[in-house]
């Protein structure tokens, strides 16, 4: 579903917050499985900053305490966001 598509879905709506929800697992072949999970808070713009059919929805989506779309700053800074359970599993890692 293209951008512009979901916008008009979502035209008439007042609550255009919603989250990913991000997982990672990481097992062994001993049995030991650790799952990782956790939800990334967004919003959804009411109107597309960046038409670009190759951006996706990028450029209406944003995160829950930002008002740039994603479209609209480098991924450098969201980073942190996206490789949060990578960062977990090595925290795990360090203390089993």
């Amino acid at each position: 579903m293209s951008a512009e598509k979901l916008l008009k879905i979502l035209d008439n709506e007042k609550d255009r917050t919603g989250y990913f929800e991000i997982s990672a697992v990481y097992a062994e072949p001993s049995g030991l499985v650790k799952e990782f999970v956790y939800q990334v808070p967004i919003h959804i713009k009411k109107k597309e900053v960046v038409k670009d059919p190759r951006n996706g929805w990028n450029g209406i989506l944003c995160l829950a305490n930002e008002e740039r779309a994603f479209t609209e700053y480098p991924e450098e800074e969201r980073l942190d966001v996206w490789s949060k359970n990578f960062l977990d599993i090595a925290k795990f890692l360090t203390e089993y």
